[in-house]
């Protein structure tokens, strides 16, 4: 078991560190990886958080675990759209200088 978190820890810092990099350089094409770690880590908390309900645990437990569990999705959520956003940006091609309207 530890040996499972400590791959999946070291896969996530790679993810992150694959993130920045592409920040930071302006290639998009480095953050598909990240998309698809925290895809991956939505759709997972998301069945940890149907299941829980499903067998009934919320009655019995603090339901401040159901909201910390949606606080965390919809971050996480809002988080997977920006950076989405952000690399169609940077991957539509070069923008003018001076342009400032959107593309559709």
């Amino acid at each position: 078991m530890c040996v499972i978190g400590l791959i999946i820890g070291l896969v996530g810092t790679i993810s992150n560190s694959l993130l920045v990099h592409g920040a930071r350089k302006g290639k998009g094409d480095l953050f598909m990886f990240w998309l698809v770690w925290s895809a991956m880590s939505l759709l997972l908390s998301l069945g940890i958080l149907i299941a829980y309900c499903a067998l009934g645990q919320v009655g019995q437990g603090p339901a401040g675990f159901v909201v910390t569990y949606l606080v965390g999705l919809l971050v996480t959520a809002y988080l997977w759209v920006v950076v989405n956003s952000y690399r169609k940006e940077l991957t539509s091609g070069p923008v003018e200088q001076g342009m400032n309207y959107l593309r559709f």
